[in-house]
């Protein structure tokens, strides 16, 4: 137990947590428990159970405890196979979006359209005491066996709002309450690391957004097996919405946009010598726009790739509907 959190504390901690679940969804708290708290046994045994290298165990948990991370894990995979199904999933999120998403402190309910987060189940937007914030280890990167980064440099995830944030904070060792101010600078270093901003929609979270990662195409789950589908329509990461957009008179060909882009979106046209986007497999992610010295890409908003995962657009919505 962490110093200075009592048993009554953890009991009231817990409760939180059982109450965000559903009437109908409370057999998930116990999914929710064993994720939040067993998060890296959940992450090693989700890579094994994929066929991917692990490292050494980070959490050693009991038989009993592996044994049902691993049934947890075999109902994330057998979900994982469509939108229709898949209960953990993200949505790319460029910086701005990100930003907003720590420092929000209204409480709100809010319902994306499916324009913005493309997936049946696990879509909520909840924000109870969203200026809590718990700042903690990467779960991709601290099981696979040579992450890009060392373990010192690995604390880039950040969950927003209660219960989870307090939860997590409380009894996972590797996380600790931040402020607002602390997760924009983890959000602008990473981004300057060229890491993504993803923000994540879980059930083991109470079918909700619970949080921001950076992540990488080398360690990350959802990033590492997006080439297994190799396109913007899959069951575990959607595209931010927006796209980059080439002018050709600027464009030079040189090529630094082609080299930058992680999902083999964006080409120099050998006839042309002029870089081409390509839609099916663009996420928006921005950093073309960033690695051209000429400065010929521009994003924009993409309705092919959906909506931008924008707090701001969701509540003027929210507010445009109760004025009926």
């Amino acid at each position: 137990m962490p110093k200075g959190i009592d048993k009554a504390q953890i009991d009231k901690i817990n409760k939180a947590l059982f109450a965000a679940f559903k009437l109908d969804d409370k057999s998930d708290a116990i999914g929710g428990y064993l994720y939040l708290k067993y998060m890296y046994a959940f992450s090693r045994s989700i890579f094994q159970a994929l066929g991917g290298d692990v490292g050494e165990p980070v959490q050693k948990v009991s038989q009993g405890t592996e044994e049902m991370v691993k049934l947890l894990v075999d109902q994330i995979i057998t979900r994982g196979v469509s939108k229709e199904t898949s209960v953990m999933h993200g949505k790319i999120v460029l910086p701005d979006d990100a930003k907003k998403l720590v420092t929000q402190t209204q409480d709100m309910h809010l319902i994306p359209s499916e324009r913005m987060i493309p997936f049946k189940v696990t879509r909520e937007v909840i924000f109870e005491n969203p200026d809590s914030i718990a700042l903690g280890r990467c779960m991709c990167r601290a099981v696979v066996p040579n992450p890009c980064v060392p373990p010192s440099e690995q604390n880039l995830c950040i969950w927003i709002g209660e219960p989870h944030a307090s939860f997590i904070a409380t009894q996972n060792e590797y996380f600790r309450k931040v402020t607002p101010r602390d997760a924009i600078q983890v959000l602008e270093d990473a981004h300057k690391a060229g890491f993504y901003h993803c923000a994540y929609f879980e059930k083991p979270a109470a079918d909700r957004f619970n949080c921001v990662c950076n992540c990488c195409h080398c360690c990350c789950f959802g990033l590492r097996n997006w080439p297994l589908i190799g396109s913007n329509d899959n069951p575990f990461l959607a595209p931010s919405g927006y796209a980059p957009v080439v002018r050709s008179d600027a464009c030079n060909g040189c090529g630094d946009c082609e080299k930058r882009c992680g999902f083999q979106a964006i080409k120099v046209d050998e006839a042309t010598q002029k870089a081409v986007v390509d839609l099916d497999r663009c996420m928006g992610c921005g950093f073309c726009e960033e690695a051209c010295p000429a400065g010929a890409i521009e994003m924009r908003l993409e309705p092919k790739l959906g909506e931008p995962f924008n707090i701001d657009a969701l509540k003027a919505e929210a507010a445009s509907q109760e004025r009926g």
